[in-house]
């Protein structure tokens, strides 16, 4: 298990991830991403379109990017 952060990016605005999850090293962390991200729309009401600005960005514990994901609606 390896702990990942996951904080969203709207433009220049970051929302930083403070906690993190613990996932398994062959956990598919685009598909995380992405899921969070339509989680986040969903229980803030806001349509599909918003989607299209935000990105994802995962980090490991030493704060090194590991991937980064444009969400889409």
């Amino acid at each position: 298990m390896a702990r990942y952060f996951f904080s969203i990016r709207s433009g220049d605005r970051l929302i930083p991830d403070q906690e993190g999850i613990d996932l398994p090293a062959s956990a598919d962390l685009d598909a995380c991403a992405v899921y969070l991200a339509r989680k986040l729309r969903q229980d803030l009401g806001l349509p599909e379109s918003d989607l299209g600005n935000l990105t994802v960005e995962v980090t490991d514990t030493g704060g090194e990017l590991v991937t980064r994901v444009a969400v889409t609606g």
